[in-house]
């Protein structure tokens, strides 16, 4: 085994977080206030034990995860790696996430388990001397949302400790980097996030807060970690540990590292702050509850946040100097380090302390609980284009995405290359579609009328798809982002990646792309997943998200201009819009003629005073359906129409090029070729003509000499 130093580094960080979460613990009253003659009471030790486990669990998730997006995105390859290899140092630095990754898992699992002890009253050990505990937790986890959310989160850090020992590739570790970030998610979904108000809201904030400070700070420590490696090949200074080869690196390609993370550290405090300011609002009931120790340590968390605006900046300004100034980054990483450190200590005590609800409003409906906002008044014709709310998903990304989707137009017109118009109309009318769908009147209502539900349906599983294909985003992706050269991989090089994915071979092919939508149309609404995605927002954001993939998908198999794996040719694509889309009005007529009450189980739940029944309600869903399915299927077939006419034109002139440059060779060598069938057949029917054997001409002056009659004579 070699000597590392990060291990002692990080070591160092958690006893920091653990420390400064317990004394805002105590201080808190939590642990003074069961205090008896000086000592702990048994309790409050449990209680202690919770929170330790917790700030261990939430250190080593957050090295886990900015270690693999590092890897992921930031770090170079090495010469002597060849292509899609992790490289040495990489390798290296997977082997301390896999470390980092099985402490999360322990972590993890000593929290469920301690969680479970506290509520329960029940001191650990001597339920488990007993043979009590097990049975007990497992009850805990099978029964109870957090238990189940704990249980997830650990095992699927365990699957990423696992796999990070067998990674020797850099695509299998972006798929682990993904795996990571969906290990954090499951706790944000429990807690304060999950019983306030608004808590779609509440919990994507929480979601995005979590996912961004990981990134963050865990990819941060990283650096450090890789900092301190390095310093042993400074000549004056005295190196602490002998630099392996895999940190040899120039100090101009260490500075582009550090500014390629400086960027993203940037994006992940613009998040850390929105979501912590948006959080916030949506759980605090009133600027009154903000007296107690909740307001105390959110202060505290805030003020945190500022001081490290203002080492990131300091951060930056050392970054702009080619190379960095050796032993500025560190320093300024380890007050980062200190200052984040104390920061998720204060973040497990904050997740802790109850809200107080000075201020709160009174007790809200059933129907208000279920869809978390009030029962919304009758729909009338204004309503469709004046009732709005804020989707704290879909919104942003609609939004983002237009935003996005522009600078890419406005970079590629700074340099002086042209974009169709055309395709930037079609992409902002997704993203207004996309907007509109979930964040107006279908969003608003189609919680509580099946008619909208499907009007939303079809307007992001139909229309959104199609006009986001139209407009070739990758193909401007691939013309604006930049292009690495030191073995990372960035934006454009796993775009590639995933446009040249084997799997994608597979999805593209027509009768998979086809039964991909039909299949989950049927498989959705027939079976209980319709109910899950309407009661939970969970199942709401991935129903939306799986049709709009699915929807592109399909519209780019029958007309998408962007590059992709070989698709079938223009006749077979038509076929296939025309099947497919005979099962889709199919599927409408089917809602129509049923008598079953699709996603009855949620809709009777709510008390709507106003509207058609549910069986008048599906029947005009399923109307819907059938009709406003025609409008992408023209804009489908507009679209494979100029498609096909445009690649025929395409092979024209191709030709028409190829015929300039060699004179006509083609044709020449074709009419050739021509000459040479009708030379052999020719020559055949010679052949066939010619009895086989003697002379050919005598033979034929004896059949033109008359023959001799009976008496010798010619008759």
């Amino acid at each position: 085994m070699t000597t590392r130093p990060e291990r002692p580094a990080l070591a160092i960080v958690v006893v920091a977080a653990v420390a400064a979460a317990l004394a805002a613990w105590w201080w808190t009253g939590d642990a003074a206030g069961q205090a008896a003659g000086g000592a702990l009471a048994p309790s409050a030790g449990l209680q202690a034990s919770v929170l330790v486990a917790r700030v261990v669990r939430d250190v080593s998730a957050a090295f886990t995860v900015g270690g693999l997006v590092l890897i992921s995105t930031v770090l170079p390859g090495t010469a002597a790696s060849s292509p899609g290899d992790l490289g040495a140092l990489r390798a290296r630095m997977l082997r301390t996430v896999a470390a980092a990754a099985w402490a999360w898992a322990a972590a993890g699992a000593v929290w469920l388990i301690l969680s479970y002890c506290d509520l329960a009253g029940t001191s650990p050990v001597p339920s488990l001397l007993d043979g009590t505990l097990a049975p007990q937790v497992a009850y805990y986890v099978a029964e109870f949302d957090i238990g189940r959310a704990s249980a997830l989160s650990a095992l699927l850090a365990a699957a990423v400790a696992v796999a990070s020992r067998l990674t020797r590739r850099t695509t299998p570790a972006a798929w682990l980097t993904t795996l990571a970030v969906l290990a954090l998610l499951p706790p944000a979904f429990t807690g304060h996030s999950a019983t306030a108000g608004d808590h779609g809201a509440a919990v994507d904030t929480l979601a995005v807060h979590v996912v961004a400070v990981s990134i963050w700070a865990g990819g941060l420590a990283g650096l450090a970690m890789i900092a301190l490696r390095r310093r042993g090949r400074h000549p004056d200074v005295a190196p602490r540990v002998a630099g392996p080869e895999a940190y040899a690196m120039s100090d101009s390609a260490w500075g582009l590292v550090l500014r390629r993370y400086s960027r993203l550290a940037l994006g992940c405090y613009a998040a850390v702050a929105l979501s912590g300011t948006l959080a916030a609002a949506v759980r605090v009931p009133s600027v009154a509850a903000l007296a107690g120790p909740y307001g105390a340590l959110l202060a505290a968390k805030i003020t945190a946040l500022a001081a490290l605006g203002v080492a990131g900046a300091l951060q930056r300004r050392h970054l702009h100097v080619d190379p960095p100034v050796r032993g500025g980054f560190l320093r300024l990483a380890t007050a980062e380090i200190a200052i984040l450190a104390v920061s998720s200590g204060l973040a497990a005590v904050l997740s802790a302390t109850p809200i107080s609800t000075e201020g709160a409003l009174p007790a809200t409906d059933a129907t208000t609980a279920l869809l978390g906002y009030p029962m919304p008044t009758a729909l009338d014709a204004a309503g469709w284009f004046t009732r709005w709310r804020l989707d704290s998903t879909w919104g942003p990304v609609a939004v983002i995405a237009a935003g996005a989707y522009l600078l890419g137009v406005r970079r590629l017109r700074r340099r002086g290359d042209r974009w169709p118009p055309g395709r930037t109309t079609a992409w902002l009318g997704g993203c207004a579609a996309l907007l509109w769908a979930t964040n107006g009147a279908p969003g608003v209502y189609g919680d509580v009328l099946f008619s909208m539900h499907m009007v939303e349906h079809m307007t992001v599983g139909m229309l959104v798809p199609v006009l986001l294909v139209v407009a070739a985003p990758i193909t401007l992706a691939l013309r604006t982002l930049n292009r690495r050269t030191d073995g990372s991989r960035g934006p454009r090089e796993w775009l590639l990646e995933l446009v040249h994915a084997r799997y994608l071979r597979l999805i593209t092919r027509p009768p998979v792309a086809g039964a991909l939508l039909v299949g989950s149309l049927l498989g959705f609404y027939y079976t209980p997943v319709f109910v899950i995605a309407m009661s939970t927002h969970t199942g709401h954001v991935l129903m939306t998200a799986h049709f709009i993939a699915v929807g592109y998908l399909f519209a780019w198999v029958i007309c998408g201009p962007d590059p992709g794996p070989a698709r079938p040719t223009y006749p077979l694509r038509l076929v296939m819009l025309i099947v497919t889309m005979a099962f889709h009005a199919f599927l409408g007529v089917s809602m129509m003629s049923g008598r079953e009450i699709l996603g009855e189980a949620w809709f009777s739940q709510l008390e709507r005073p106003w509207g058609p029944s549910l069986a008048q309600d599906q029947y005009l869903g399923g109307a819907l359906a059938w009709g406003l399915g025609d409008y992408p299927v023209a804009i489908l077939t507009a679209a494979l129409a100029v498609a096909w006419i445009r690649s025929d034109n395409r092979e024209s002139r191709r030709y028409d090029r190829k015929a300039t440059l060699d004179d006509d060779a083609e044709l020449k060598a074709y009419n050739a070729y021509l000459e040479s069938i009708a030379a052999q057949h020719k020559a055949y029917e010679r052949r066939t003509r010619a009895p086989a054997g003697g002379d050919t001409r005598r033979d034929s002056q004896r059949r033109a000499s008359p023959a001799p009659g009976p008496d010798g004579n010619d008759a």
